[in-house]
């Protein structure tokens, strides 16, 4: 008896800690997408009031980001630094593949941030500009979209969460 209420406990807290982990996933995307948003202020910054080249913007950007956003810059910059001779959108296109799995971040979040990468290096400074505006003003749309749907998604998984907990406990009664 004992071990069958160990295991509905261990079923039904598992059930809770899963619903709750996936009604804070859309806020884990927002929290990245401010962090991306954020390096591409710095970027911005580095760019027109430094007069930085692109690789020296990126690393100085990885270094005034969090984890793991951080990582995508830390990445790029390393790679830029090897001059393989590919361009910039390649290794740009390279490490996001290479490295948005370890973030919250979607397709849909990596296709903007490559259209990004296509015009970075290769327009001069205020066309830069403008695109990081342009990408800017993006990401802060999709924030709000993604904020409004996840405060009514964070109740349902968190609910949803309990009663699979309680069903499957009772199945297993």
């Amino acid at each position: 008896m004992i071990m069958k209420l160990t295991g509905s406990v261990i079923v039904f807290m598992s059930s809770v800690f899963l619903g709750y982990y996936l009604s804070m996933r859309d806020f884990y995307r927002i929290n990245d997408l401010r962090e991306i948003k954020k390096a591409l202020f710095i970027i911005l910054s580095e760019i027109d009031y430094s007069i930085s080249t692109v690789p020296e913007a990126v690393f100085k950007t990885s270094e005034k980001v969090k984890e793991p956003i951080s990582e995508i810059f830390k990445y790029l910059s390393s790679e830029l630094s090897k001059k393989n001779g590919e361009s910039l959108d390649k290794v740009w296109k390279h490490v996001l593949n290479k490295k948005y799995s370890d973030t919250y971040l979607k397709e849909e979040d990596v296709e903007l941030l490559e259209g990004f990468g296509k015009t970075l290096g290769y327009l001069d400074k205020k066309m830069q500009i403008n695109n990081i505006n342009i990408t800017i003003s993006y990401i802060d749309r999709k924030i709000d979209e993604i904020y409004s749907q996840a405060l009514s998604n964070k109740k349902m998984y968190k609910s949803l969460g309990i009663l699979c907990g309680i069903g499957i406990v009772v199945v297993l009664f």
